[in-house]
This record gives C-alpha cells, sequence and structure tokens, in this order.
C-alpha cells in the first residue's frame, strides 16, 4: 500500500484557536497587554527586554487531555498552514519532540508567532503578538536564556 502525503488545510488562527478550545480539559492561558506590562514591571533584569517585545499572549496547555485528543491534536497541526502566516519552521529536539513555529512578519520584525510543541508530555500551542526580533525568539526557545 502507497503512503498518502498529508493534505495541507490553510485555516485562520480564530479557527485553530476554536479547534483548540473545544479539546477536553484543556488549559486556556489569556495574558493580556495589561498583564503583560505586570509582567515587565516583576520580570527579573535579563528579560525585561525581551517581554518588552511581546504585547500579549495566549497559551494552550494540553497535558491533561486524552492521548486520542493529543494525538489528533497533532495530526491536525502537522497538517495545517496558517492563513497571513510563513510556511512552518520544524524543528526536532534532543527529546524528540517537534515544534512548528509559523510567523507573521511586517518590516524588520515579526508582529506573530505561534509555536506548536507537539510531546506525549507536553503538547502545547502558544501564541504571541507584538514586535519581535528573530534575535528575541531564538533565546526565548534556549531555556537557559529564561530565569525560572
Amino acid at each position: 500500500m502507497a503512503a498518502h502525503a498529508q493534505e495541507i488545510q490553510t485555516v485562520t488562527t480564530k479557527e485553530l484557536f476554536k479547534e483548540v478550545e473545544k479539546i477536553e480539559h484543556v488549559k486556556d492561558i489569556k495574558i493580556t497587554p495589561f498583564m503583560m506590562s505586570l509582567a515587565r514591571v516583576a520580570a527579573p533584569d535579563n528579560s525585561k527586554e525581551m517581554l518588552k517585545q511581546v504585547n500579549s499572549m495566549r497559551m494552550f496547555f494540553l497535558g491533561e487531555c486524552s492521548q486520542e485528543d493529543i494525538q489528533r491534536f497533532t495530526e491536525r497541526i502537522s497538517g495545517v498552514e496558517i492563513n497571513g502566516f510563513e510556511k512552518p519552521v520544524e524543528e526536532t529536539s534532543e527529546n524528540g519532540a517537534l515544534s512548528r513555529v509559523f510567523m507573521k512578519t511586517k518590516g524588520d520584525y515579526i508582529e506573530e508567532v505561534i509555536v506548536a510543541t507537539l510531546d506525549k508530555e507536553n503538547t502545547c500551542l502558544i501564541y504571541m503578538k507584538g514586535e519581535l526580533t528573530q534575535e528575541t525568539l531564538i533565546k526565548m526557545s534556549q531555556r537557559d536564556s529564561i530565569p525560572q
């Protein structure tokens, strides 16, 4: 039997978020611009510059969802492109977790970014809006650079 290539579907961020919101037991955390301003004040000095570039965030955590729901989410996000965003960049970590990064650029900065981390234990979807530089995204992806 020949393997079939997965059909790529284009969705909007609103459609994608509505799908994820419907997953049973998903944790949906919204960080408004006001909450981001408070985070910048309280952040350690070495994080303030990164946080200045982020206006708001939304995070979906699937850690408490069923394995079936996580599998469906993984298959869905693996076969999607987001309207207005560049084709996703994929990266596999040392522990085998796959990340798909979708970016919407405006001039020299990244206006919106969506990171889907597909891992059996830490599956999540993170959305950031702001005026991010590529350097900031690289720093954010390096866990050692973000104080815990």
